[in-house]
């Protein structure tokens, strides 16, 4: 009997602190945004599309001394991907000696993610982005960092593509457990010394997964499930004490 006890005290215990609740659904790892850059606004937007429930993406910026042509003027996005416009910007590092805080010498492209109340968490399986250095004084290389570490690692390094080509770039990402990040995209290095200018980037997306919170949607019915239980147990206790007397 004190065995019987024990196990209904146990069950109502994991009712009321929720222990029946239901589970956050976990979504599979798919495109939670990114940026086109086409219009509308006129002539081109910074603004993020295809933005997952429950996540917000900043505007698509430029820091640095250079210009970022918005909303001055967008150049041609990339013709792969049914043209369109791309964001640009001209001024960048020379080499890769980057300073996360001197974005006047080391210009960067920069966006961030961040969750709204309804989730838990959100994690990034991957980076995509197509890029297309502008001519002769146009950079070389390209890396990426993020607010994870204060910009200090990279996440991605490579070599630019040929100039005035555009080049797909894809990177694998585990970034797990996120309220929120912002990247960095630093290009750098020079073309024949003619400084680290006019790089045009389009296509910016990101692959993952989010965590809604958890809801107890079961936990009212289970909870008078185990009352009833919890009655039908007591009166059997009540009917073999009688018994036994």
């Amino acid at each position: 009997m004190k065995n019987n006890i024990l196990k209904s005290a146990a069950l109502m215990g994991m009712l009321a602190t929720g222990v029946f609740s239901v589970a956050p659904a976990y979504s599979a790892s798919v495109s939670l945004g990114g940026y086109t850059f086409e219009p509308p606004p006129t002539p081109g937007s910074p603004n993020a599309t295809g933005v997952a429930t429950g996540l917000q993406f900043s505007q698509f910026t430029y820091v640095g001394t250079g210009s970022d042509n918005y909303p001055v003027g967008y150049q041609q996005g990339n013709p792969q991907n049914n043209g369109g416009k791309s964001f640009s910007a001209d001024q960048f590092s020379p080499d890769s000696s980057i300073n996360p805080n001197n974005s006047n010498a080391d210009g960067y492209f920069s966006f961030s993610i961040t969750k709204l109340p309804q989730l838990a968490s959100f994690s990034l399986t991957g980076l995509e982005f197509v890029t297309q250095p502008n001519g002769n004084a146009s950079p070389t290389n390209i890396l990426i960092r993020s607010s994870l570490d204060g910009f200090t690692n990279n996440l991605f390094a490579s070599a630019l593509g040929s100039k005035n080509v555009w080049t797909p770039f894809s990177t694998p990402l585990s970034l797990n457990d996120l309220s929120g990040i912002t990247f960095r995209i630093y290009p750098f290095g020079q073309n024949n010394n003619n400084g680290a200018k006019n790089l045009d980037i389009d296509n910016v997306f990101v692959k993952g997964s989010t965590t809604p919170v958890p809801t107890p949607a079961l936990l009212p019915g289970l909870i008078a499930m185990g009352a009833g239980v919890w009655r039908k147990r007591k009166a059997e206790q009540a009917a073999e004490a009688e018994a036994e007397a």
